[in-house]
């Protein structure tokens, strides 16, 4: 059957022996993150929920936890956890044939339409765009109603051996999956640190509309909060000296002293979060790197509207 030339990965899925000893969260652990999870799941909107934090703060626990629940649910999802434990794991090449193939082996009906699209096998030597466009988008589109909602989670992106896969996966899932609408959600974890995006990719991804023009009236035009009486004064299509930037959702930071430029203040941490009871509009702590290279050797803090020294570092 033409269905079986997929290449899909040994040991990607949550459940595989690969994994044998991988746990979900303990029991009355996690609930916020897990609820806000399920609470995505549960209604519309994004088809892409993208859950980071540094090395050791449970994203691969949450992201089994996920796998587990809604496949017990009957969900029939699919997920793919990379690992640097395993070559295959460590790559993206077969990552959508991968999650294709679990997909196909959980719904027949679907199945029958990968292998159907297996018609031409040049898809399987393909991009991973097309990939994903032919071997996962369209056969569930052309299924309709009668494919019931599934969660693909795919874990630790960061594990990769190319460094730039984190940002590529996510650009790709935000550009294919925008103005969709499938039965499909899509649970993506990695490390905070993504390394040169399009400063439109990021205004999309981190659901930041006027990131572009607050850039402008920071870095092109020099105006601060106040001096712009809280409204924006750059067009949102304005002309920055980048195109491209860094990202950290959280990081160490080391001032010099404003009196005394010899002296190092204490090291702070400056993490983004998102919002939640008891921060409606999360935390604000945000800094932009104004550094060609996105070194960081030298950023702009919003919280002191001045240019500073800093030694910045993944915590």
């Amino acid at each position: 059957m033409r269905f079986n030339r997929l290449s899909r990965v040994e040991g990607a899925a949550y459940n595989s022996s690969a994994r044998e000893f991988a746990r979900g969260c303990l029991e009355g652990t996690r609930l916020g993150v897990l609820e806000d999870i399920h609470g995505w799941i549960r209604t519309g909107g994004t088809l892409l929920f993208w859950l980071n934090g540094v090395a050791g703060t449970g994203k691969s626990t949450i992201a089994h936890t996920i796998a587990q629940h809604y496949d017990s649910e009957g969900s029939r999802g699919a997920s793919f956890f990379f690992s640097r434990d395993q070559q295959a794991r460590r790559e993206t090449r077969f990552l959508f044939q991968t999650i294709a193939f679990q997909l196909g082996n959980a719904h027949p009906a679907l199945k029958l339409e990968i292998a159907r699209v297996l018609e031409d096998l040049s898809i399987l030597t393909s991009t991973l765009r097309h990939q994903f466009r032919r071997l996962i988008i369209d056969p569930v589109a052309m299924m309709g109603d009668s494919f019931s909602p599934a969660i693909i989670v795919l874990d630790a992106l960061d594990e990769c051996e190319d460094e730039d896969a984190v940002l590529h996966i996510i650009e790709l899932l935000i550009a294919e999956l925008a103005d969709r609408s499938l039965p499909l959600k899509f649970l993506v974890t990695s490390r905070p640190h993504i390394q040169n995006v399009s400063v439109d990719d990021a205004a999309a991804q981190f659901h930041l509309p006027d990131l572009r023009s607050a850039m402008g009236d920071f870095f092109v035009l020099n105006l601060n909060h106040a001096e712009r009486n809280g409204h924006r004064r750059s067009r949102p299509d304005c002309v920055l000296p980048w195109s491209h930037v860094n990202i950290w959702t959280s990081f160490r930071m080391q001032q010099h002293s404003a009196q005394d430029p010899r002296i190092l203040l204490p090291t702070h941490t400056i993490q983004a979060l998102a919002p939640s009871d008891t921060m409606p509009y999360g935390r604000c702590n945000i800094v932009l790197v104004n550094d060609v290279d996105g070194s960081g050797d030298r950023t702009a803090s919003t919280g002191t509207d001045r240019e500073s020294h800093t030694i910045l570092s993944e915590i």
